[in-house]
């Protein structure tokens, strides 16, 4: 019983301002065939967001970003750029021309056990929320806390929020298994990482 109602209540989580968090594309070209790939970003801002670095990298060693980046804001796909990176944390900012609801950085992070929820984009599919909890912090010597939670491709740069809506984290990654991610697994980037690149922006 106490299970189910520790589940009813994350899905009773404070729903988001509809464009808070969105989804993110990219367009490039390869070989004359135009290549589609996807993320999720989420705003901090009235015209700013987060995403995940990887996800609007055209090449790591020549330290290109993609030439068409989107988000998806209340059904229409709109421009946006990258306004500063960096790659150890893969903390990316990006800016538009069109303003968005914000999302609060929370002051606190979640001690080890405690429950969380993702906002993101799986596979490019429309910005859905997924329940879990914190299991460990700092994994394999990176500023990176792995979490029990369903993930798939691109829901990298999607926010983790604590019960009261606030980011406590980013997704950045999943966890390796069998050549793939395992999908009952995500690590993500903590608040104070965030905090830390936001403020040397300053």
């Amino acid at each position: 019983m106490l299970k189910r109602l520790f589940w009813l209540g994350l899905l009773c989580l404070p729903a988001l301002a509809n464009d808070a968090v969105v989804r993110l594309r990219y367009e490039r070209q390869y070989q004359g065939e135009s290549i589609t790939g996807h993320g999720t970003a989420f705003a901090i801002g009235k015209r700013t967001l987060l995403t995940a670095t990887h996800n609007v990298f055209d090449s790591w060693k020549s330290g290109k970003f993609y030439d068409a980046l989107r988000i998806e804001v209340k059904g229409d796909w709109i421009a946006c750029r990258v306004k500063a990176s960096d790659e150890y944390s893969d903390v990316c900012l990006l800016e538009t021309d069109t303003d968005m609801s914000a999302l609060k950085l929370a002051a606190d992070e979640l001690k080890t056990g405690e429950s969380l929820s993702l906002d993101a984009s799986a596979r490019g599919e429309h910005v859905k929320r997924y329940a879990g909890r914190l299991t460990r912090k700092f994994k394999s010597g990176l500023a990176w806390h792995e979490m029990k939670i369903e993930f798939d491709h691109g829901m990298s740069g999607g926010p983790v929020l604590n019960v009261a809506g606030e980011v406590i984290g980013m997704a950045v990654a999943g966890t390796p298994k069998n050549g793939d991610l395992d999908h009952e697994s995500g690590l993500y980037v903590p608040v104070v990482v965030i905090r830390a690149f936001l403020e040397e922006l300053r």
